[in-house]
């Protein structure tokens, strides 16, 4: 008997899915972690939403329990590449988890 085969969650479709819960700031709640991490790195949340409105997924979202966590990554103007870890939480929800700089300047 052949085992039933697991769903995932492809970087495209996270990618979507992030971009679309994103459009509605509601949707989008920012840690405390988060929030240090922009402050500490220089990263606005106009900056934040905008790799979430405008970014890619480039690797395997990674399931957690009934939520998947992704890296979306975003070229910034000035030529920076930042990210935010997102989860895809219950309903619409989106929950920053972190928010980085890419590159190493």
């Amino acid at each position: 008997m052949r085992k039933p085969r697991q769903w995932r969650l492809t970087p495209e479709m996270a990618t979507q899915r992030i971009r679309e819960r994103a459009s509605n700031s509601a949707n989008v709640q920012l840690t405390l972690h988060a929030q240090e991490q922009m402050e500490a790195r220089d990263i606005i949340a106009p900056e934040v939403f905008r790799i979430l409105r405008e970014g890619a997924v480039q690797d395997d979202p990674v399931q957690e329990g009934d939520e998947w966590k992704a890296t979306m990554e975003l070229r910034m103007p000035g030529g920076r590449d930042a990210a935010t870890v997102t989860v895809l939480a219950a309903g619409d929800r989106l929950r920053v988890v972190t928010v980085m700089w890419k590159d190493r300047q």
